[in-house]
């Protein structure tokens, strides 16, 4: 590793760009990367919006540099968050969410 590059799957992702044209975006899986060297509880991927809300919510603390479920939290699992396509970029998120809602007793939320 020190001395030469990881070989990580490319991942081939057809998208629309905000001018409507067909584009490919070229991704890497970063979590096959640290996987092997960093333990669940401190990498906690965040890909959508929906993913945004729930570790900025109440579910979620920082303690010792590591994200740690609530003890109060009811369920043993997160909440099933899946925002619609009002909550696609980020402006949308912060425009419709000024202050996190408290989600400590959530089991799903589904926005369309």
């Amino acid at each position: 590793m020190q001395t030469e590059g990881m070989e990580l799957e490319i991942i081939i992702n057809p998208k629309m760009n905000d001018d409507g044209d067909a584009i490919i975006q070229l991704e890497t899986a970063a979590n096959a990367a640290i996987m092997p060297t960093v333990p669940r509880k401190c990498f906690l991927p965040v890909k959508s919006c929906s993913d945004l809300l729930l570790i900025k919510s109440d579910i979620y603390s920082l303690q010792h540099g590591q994200l740690v479920i609530n003890k109060n939290r009811m369920f043993e699992t997160t909440p099933v968050i899946k925002l619609g396509d009002h909550f696609k970029k980020i402006q949308q998120f912060q425009k419709r969410f000024k202050k996190i809602p408290k989600i400590l007793e959530l089991d799903h939320l589904m926005v369309e």
